[in-house]
């Protein structure tokens, strides 16, 4: 690859469960590994946690706290799930790219990758959020201790720095308004915002980059993984209405940039919403329904309903960009 066609600098602020790790993945393929930063994390996606001296330490080198120093020079790239607010303490927002993805199936991504996938939890010392999803989809977004993971958490990272936004609970309803229209703003201040679901993902970063990446695939949650220890039913209409309400805002900013890239109305984009929603929770009722103590459906909202639903919202929905 001649690197003189790279970008000089490139952030890649990596949203959770939004093909991160596979860009992430790809873009480490064109950079040497001195030209990348070790930092992966900031305290955004921590929420109200103050121990970081209970992580690993390689962990703990890799987070960026306000009150660390910048202790490496300029990398070229930089990778990793920093919110905007540290992001910007190492790149210019017009050298940042980020990849949205529908909210709802986002969410129920995160959920399920945590539970059959489970992490180096012992890497995180005393954070142990992770654990809360093994209880199932409804408790794990009702906890407040897990609402900097589970609520909004697109605007949580694109809106970061503004005083709004709670750590340790979830948004109110004045609190998303504020969060959505200033991830919003961050969208325009950015390189590039696409997202998972657009035919020209890879070739947007591509060009953002300034070389041809390489689609690859990492951390892509499969009923081949560890079972789902959770049991009964994941889904009834009042874990609907609160998977709605989680993700209330960066539903906006979704379909805001859907719209805006394509050209397509508010009505069509909250129509492929729909679509990829339902995909989603077809493909958490597959992994779900291995759960080892499961002894009813994993899910009320069975295939054959998701098909139908799916029908409605239109089977071969795809936006491209303009």
């Amino acid at each position: 690859m001649d690197e003189r066609v790279l970008r000089d600098r490139c952030g890649f602020l990596h949203i959770p469960k939004t093909a991160g790790s596979s860009v992430r993945e790809a873009l480490t393929a064109l950079f040497s590994e001195e030209q990348v930063s070790r930092y992966r994390f900031d305290d955004v996606l921590f929420g109200p946690f103050a121990a970081f001296d209970t992580f690993d330490p390689s962990l703990r080198a890799s987070v960026l706290l306000p009150s660390d120093e910048v202790t490496e020079p300029p990398a070229r790239l930089v990778a990793g799930h920093l919110s905007l607010q540290g992001m910007r303490r190492l790149v210019e927002p017009a050298d940042m790219f980020t990849v949205l993805r529908e909210p709802r199936a986002r969410l129920l991504s995160h959920q399920l990758f945590w539970a059959v996938q489970p992490a180096n939890y012992a890497a995180f010392g005393e954070y142990q959020v992770q654990r809360l999803s093994l209880d199932g989809l409804r408790p794990f977004l009702e906890r407040s201790e897990a609402a900097h993971q589970t609520d909004n958490l697109i605007c949580r990272m694109l809106a970061s720095g503004n005083g709004v936004i709670p750590r340790d609970r979830a948004m109110s309803a004045s609190e998303r308004k504020v969060a959505a229209e200033a991830a919003i703003e961050t969208i325009e201040t950015l390189g590039l915002t696409t997202y998972v679901e657009s035919p020209t993902m890879w070739g947007d970063v591509s060009t953002f980059v300034g070389a041809p990446l390489e689609p690859v695939t990492a951390n892509v949650t499969s009923s081949n993984d560890h079972p789902a220890p959770f049991a009964g039913p994941q889904f009834d209409f009042a874990m609907l209405e609160l998977l709605e309400e989680r993700t209330a805002a960066d539903a906006q900013v979704f379909r805001y940039v859907v719209s805006s890239r394509t050209g397509c109305t508010a009505a069509e984009a909250a129509q492929f919403a729909d679509f990829h929603f339902v995909a989603q929770v077809e493909r958490y009722a597959r992994v779900a329904m291995q759960a080892e103590r499961a002894s009813e459906p994993a899910t009320v909202l069975t295939n054959s309903g998701a098909r139908s639903w799916r029908r409605r919202v239109g089977s071969r929905f795809t936006l491209r960009a303009k």
